[in-house]
């Protein structure tokens, strides 16, 4: 990461911190007119950190009322935890690439713009989670799904920090944990659809 770019990630963390969502809308304007890839996934850094910038983006613009924008930068932040999480064979490490903080803001944010679609019965920008490739049917059914993904992650974490327990049958676990939401939420769907 060039050293402007460092800078630019440090103002986005000062403001995430500050949350004067109007100042930091308009210093993300500045950084864009400033820093032109700042603001493009190519431009952003491939550092561990990297993902928590982009969750800090993600909620200025979750509260600058630019939702679809958001829940955009939301799953950008995710896929990169997720594929950095696969990368780190250490479990020093992964514990430390998802600190508990960070996380938590990106499961929530993803889950607080979920609501404010559903909510909102959002269907002109947002459309349904299907068109964004994300499992659920509905943006409540996906909301439960990301607030339940962090809380996974939190719990295999925690887990895998204890050596007794083997990571093969926490992955087992978790994957079938999910499974198991996304068909209650399936069935959920379903029922209301009849209804």
């Amino acid at each position: 990461m060039n050293e402007r770019a460092a800078e630019a990630a440090e103002v986005v963390m000062l403001c995430f911190i500050a949350q004067d969502w109007s100042r930091s809308a308009k210093v993300l304007e500045v950084i864009s007119y400033v820093l032109l890839d700042f603001l493009k996934e190519k431009g952003m850094a491939q550092t561990a950190s990297g993902w928590k910038t982009i969750t800090r983006i993600a909620a200025i613009y979750e509260h600058s009322d630019k939702p679809d924008k958001a829940l955009e930068w939301y799953l950008y932040a995710l896929r990169r935890l997720e594929n950095l999480r696969q990368g780190v064979s250490d479990l020093g490490a992964r514990r430390g690439i998802q600190a508990s903080i960070d996380s938590a803001e990106l499961y929530s944010g993803l889950a607080r713009t979920c609501l404010y679609f559903a909510e909102r019965q959002y269907p002109l920008g947002a459309g349904t989670p299907k068109q964004w490739d994300l499992p659920a049917s509905g943006w409540s059914d996906q909301a439960l799904l990301f607030l339940e993904q962090g809380r996974a992650r939190a719990l295999l974490d925690t887990m895998l920090a204890k050596e007794s327990v083997r990571t093969e049958e926490l992955r087992e676990w978790t994957h079938k944990s999910h499974r198991a939401q996304l068909f209650a939420c399936l069935l959920q769907s379903r029922a209301s659809d009849t209804t």
